[in-house]
């Protein structure tokens, strides 16, 4: 079997100790990297909604409406659901 690295457009071979060492050290690199990028996904979750921003998507039918504290500062969103309320309370046109 013949292994290629497309994005370095070569073929990796295993057929010394350096090679097989150089195949572990870019897999402990990637690992690394990707508990990096959960740290920072997870440390996300904590900060957005602390500050205020909204960490979902738009959800159809609602408005996403600020609230602003007293110190006039947003303190979260709410979802307002009117449209699909009024939507509901529409007849049907069958």
């Amino acid at each position: 079997m013949r292994v290629f690295f497309y994005l370095e457009d070569r073929k990796r071979t295993l057929d010394s100790p350096t090679d097989k060492i150089m195949v572990s050290l870019t897999a402990f690199a990637d690992e690394l990297e990707r508990e990096k990028a959960r740290q920072r996904t997870y440390d996300a979750t904590l900060r957005k909604p602390r500050a205020g921003h909204v960490t979902g998507g738009l959800l159809f039918g609602y408005d996403q409406v600020d609230v602003v504290g007293t110190d006039g500062r947003r303190s979260h969103v709410n979802a307002s659901g009117q449209h699909r309320r009024r939507m509901a309370s529409r007849p049907s046109s069958r």
